[in-house]
């Protein structure tokens, strides 16, 4: 396997990562998210979309790896390019070769192959990790975190049109994509996603439901 070169490095203060790799996530106090779970039906609304708010993780959750996972609240650009940038920051997060997603020193991260009715996340030694199940404008899949051993339930649920999505961990709103209005090699997307959260995980339910043409 040919590693690309890693990507540029910029100046700024690297705030999103969590921990080493494969090590315990930061543990971040957050505040409690609601107590009831967020329930949506087979597709989102766009007043849904807008109206619903994005809660940080309690204890933050490992989907891929501890490295990827968020301290604070971030804002990621995806789509305008192979490279996947904190909108902040400027800084290069992840760059998307067709169903695999490298990470900003070049390393393979994840890569998802197709089966039948699901997509399977391999991690960066190519072991299986977890399916992506898809379906009209949805998206679903169970983790099991790799530092605490906990199962989490994920789930994408978008709008008719495909241009906006609410991701939620065991029914709580974590992140949301929107298409930007943009077009280059395939829909440009703004993706919002809260404290606590693998970014990985997130790119890849995006990209579950709307495949990159990188």
């Amino acid at each position: 396997m040919v590693v690309p070169p890693s990507l540029p490095r910029r100046s700024e203060k690297r705030v999103l990562l969590g921990a080493p790799r494969h090590g315990k996530p930061q543990q971040a106090h957050f505040p409690s998210p609601r107590p009831s779970t967020h329930t949506m039906g087979n597709h989102l609304s766009t007043s849904e979309f807008e109206t619903t708010h994005l809660f940080p993780q309690v204890a933050p959750v490992v989907a891929i790896d501890a490295t990827y996972v968020t301290t604070t609240h971030v804002h990621l650009d995806m789509g305008c390019g192979p490279v996947v940038r904190d909108v902040d920051t400027g800084a290069s997060i992840f760059r998307v070769d067709g169903d695999r997603l490298w990470d900003r020193d070049g390393r393979a991260c994840a890569t998802m192959r197709s089966g039948l009715v699901s997509r399977t996340v391999y991690g960066a030694a190519d072991e299986p990790l977890f399916d992506i199940s898809t379906g009209t404008a949805a998206a679903s899949c169970d983790v099991q975190d790799p530092v605490s051993g906990q199962r989490h339930a994920y789930s994408a649920v978008g709008t008719l049109s495909s241009s906006k999505a609410i991701i939620t961990c065991d029914g709580v709103p974590v992140a949301k994509f929107r298409h930007n209005g943009s077009y280059h090699f395939g829909p440009c997307f703004d993706l919002d996603i809260a404290a606590g959260v693998d970014m990985a995980l997130v790119v890849l339910l995006c990209l579950s439901l709307f495949p990159s043409d990188f």
